[in-house]
């Protein structure tokens, strides 16, 4: 049997057993120690309890938040104590669900603290495991009193946008990235008449009217793709009842973060009646031009029709009593020949025709268009015209129109005596420029500059300077007409050119003209003017008796038929006539058929009530492929009397016209 242990044999076992359990303890301690540092560290509640709720830790914002002291803690808390009641039985139902192993994704209460002040709190927790059985649970209380307050933020905030958005005086619609509807805003459905959920999810373009689908088709992809704001957009959208709004969009995009389309966000705004308006406005706009323009032309018609008929008048005494009557011939002529200029103005202004275009040095054509408006004054002109000038490709006559029409005007606001300035440059546009050259397109163009010395025109009157019959000068037939301008904006808007006016009282006023350059001059050219260079003399035509022997004349104005038949007798010819086309096809072949063919026809280009000159040669080529016939219009800027050629014609008879212009034709067209 073996010896029991003696007593210094059992102190020395204690002592070891003492100094184990020691080294045991200390790394436990350790532990303990990291776990109190790190919950204390959290800003959230951290605590632990045993299997009836009482608890068992908490760390430091356990304290401060709960305004419960350490001594609290030893005399013993149950968690339940931290809830308000209300929720105390719902969170003892939670514990013993933790307790036996369910999961939670956490429970909201209301934490109480220990003065009575309550707020918002959500507990996550876990069991505690010991030995394989839950003997308490150990978890985390979040404050949700900044998320409370956010989202009452949230929600007053989305009440309030929701609010604005359903009563704003604008439709607003969203769509998805098909185009889709998203959402609407009860200002579009009421603009519309339709239901909520007659619009979401419907495609954009079932809301258009027809005319409108492709553009929208074409447009929104590119707009998705923009990541700046969209305006001006502007749609007819179809109303539940049939009808049609005109809505003005503006559109945006919302993207995430890594700038993928969300979603479009679309305003408009119902312009439909602004549109009426602005259309009765402009209608009645166009009223009072008319009523200016047809004032105008009826006033200085008016004139040179009492020139005429007071010279007639005085002419028929005249002649009784055997007087000469040249001068007042003279002054029926003059008279004629303004209504025929002031005819010419009229047709530029109004349909104009497009421009024959050619290509033409601008410095040489400057100054010999300018020398030739002041021809009959005492105006001297300071040309400054760059010697590299691109060249322009123009209608030399529309173009010499413009410069006569301004070099006028510069004349009649000096009075017939001072200078004026000429000058011309090459510019390049590059969309940067201001004043005058803003509104042109990036490009090369000449600028033409005409400058007097003047009394100058006011702002108010230099806003309406190219309206038709405005004047700032006296109405009269030698006063300006009030169209001088109007034509030349006419013609150089058809050059793809732009025109200006700039002026001062006091100042002067300068008239800038822009044309489209095409190219850099070629090697070798020049456009400077030599000083006392003359211009060209035009070749002057003599027609032969012997040349034109029959000519067939088809018009359907009688009186004209009769003064053509009356004027080509005088210089030898013998003439038919033909009021249409058809007659004059049947007059032709019958003149082929008996051997007595005619050697030149003059056909009207319109006929009010048959067969015009177009339709007419075309025939007539195909009879006689070498048919002479030359075309004749009141409208002498038609395409047509610019490039009669094209036509089959081998010449053109602008009317009015006199017998030498007659000759002159006739002889270039057999020439």
């Amino acid at each position: 049997m073996a010896a029991k242990p003696t007593y210094e044999e059992l102190d020395l076992r204690v002592k070891e057993l003492e100094i184990k359990l020691a080294d045991a303890k200390q790394p436990l301690e350790k532990s303990e120690e990291k776990y109190r540092q790190l919950s204390d560290s959290l800003p959230q509640i951290v605590f632990e309890t045993d299997e009836k709720g009482n608890l068992t830790f908490m760390n430091r914002v356990a304290f401060d938040i709960l305004l419960y002291t350490k001594e609290d803690f030893e005399k013993g808390l149950n968690a339940l104590q931290l809830l308000i009641p209300e929720d105390q039985d719902r969170a003892l139902k939670n514990i013993q669900r933790v307790l036996k192993g369910e999961k939670s994704s956490g429970n909201e209460y209301t934490a109480l603290t220990k003065d009575g002040r309550r707020y918002p709190a959500m507990v996550y927790s876990t069991p505690v495991i010991s030995e394989g059985k839950s003997v308490g649970m150990r978890g985390i209380v979040a404050d949700l009193t900044d998320v409370k307050r956010a989202q009452k933020a949230l929600r007053e905030s989305e009440q309030k946008f929701r609010l604005y958005f359903n009563n704003a005086p604008i439709g607003y619609q969203s769509l998805d990235e098909n185009g889709n509807f998203i959402d609407v805003n009860r200002t579009w459905l009421r603009m519309l008449g339709y239901k909520r959920e007659e619009v979401t999810g419907r495609w954009f373009g079932d809301f258009l009217h027809p005319d409108n689908v492709d553009l929208f088709k074409t447009a929104f992809p590119k707009n998705k793709e923009v990541h700046c704001v969209i305006s001006g957009d502007e749609f007819m959208l179809r109303c539940k009842d049939g009808s049609y709004i005109l809505a003005d969009y503006t559109f945006t995009i919302a993207r995430d973060d890594h700038g993928n389309f969300v979603r479009t966000h679309c305003m408009f705004q119902d312009i439909t009646q602004r549109r009426r308006a602005e259309e009765e406005l402009l209608k009645a706009k166009k009223m009072e031009s008319v009523g200016v323009l047809a004032g105008g032309i009826a006033h200085d018609f008016n004139n040179l029709l009492s020139i005429i008929i007071g010279s007639l008048s005085m002419a028929k005494e005249d002649i009784k009593q055997g007087i000469n009557i040249s001068g007042l011939l003279d002054k029926m002529e003059k008279a004629s020949l303004q209504a025929r200029d002031l005819t010419h103005q009229l047709i530029t202004f109004s349909t104009g025709g497009d421009p024959v275009k050619k290509e033409i040095a601008v410095g040489r054509f400057l100054n010999e268009s300018v020398l030739q408006a002041l021809s009959n004054t005492h105006i001297k002109c300071d040309f400054l015209i760059s010697e590299d000038l691109w060249p322009v490709e123009c209608d030399e006559a529309q173009l010499r129109q413009v410069i006569r029409n301004a070099v006028d005007n510069a004349v009649e606001a000096m009075g017939d005596d001072g200078a004026i300035e000429v000058w011309a440059g090459n510019l390049t546009e590059t969309g940067e420029s201001s004043g005058c050259e803003r509104l042109l397109q990036e490009g090369k163009y000449i600028k033409i500059s005409i400058h007097d010395q003047g009394a100058g025109i006011t702002k108010e009157d230099l806003s309406m300077i190219f309206d038709p019959y405005f004047s700032t000068k006296e109405r009269g037939t030698l006063k300006g007409m009030g169209l001088g301008l109007a034509a030349a904006y006419s013609i150089i808007k058809r050059h793809n050119g732009h025109i200006a006016a700039e002026s001062q009282v006091n100042m002067g006023t300068t008239i800038h003209i822009y044309l489209p350059a095409i190219s850099a001059k070629r090697p070798g050219e020049t456009d400077a003017v030599m000083p006392g260079e003359a211009r060209d003399a035009s070749p002057e035509y003599v027609l032969e008796q012997s040349t034109i022997q029959r000519v067939l004349v088809m018009d359907d104005e009688e009186m004209i038929r009769d003064l053509a038949q009356q004027m080509l007798t005088r210089i030898g010819c013998e003439v038919e006539v033909a009021w249409d086309g058809v007659e004059a096809i049947d007059l032709y072949k019958e003149a082929v058929a008996s051997g007595k063919p005619f050697d030149l026809t003059i056909l009207d280009l319109t006929n009010s009530g048959g067969m015009g000159g177009i339709d007419t040669i075309e025939r007539l080529l195909k009879i006689d492929p070498h048919v002479k016939a030359i075309i004749s219009s009141g409208y002498s800027n038609d395409p047509v009397m610019g490039n009669f050629k094209q036509y089959g014609f081998c010449g053109a008879l602008p009317k009015p016209f006199t017998l030498k212009q007659l000759e002159k034709v006739l002889g270039k067209a057999m020439d």
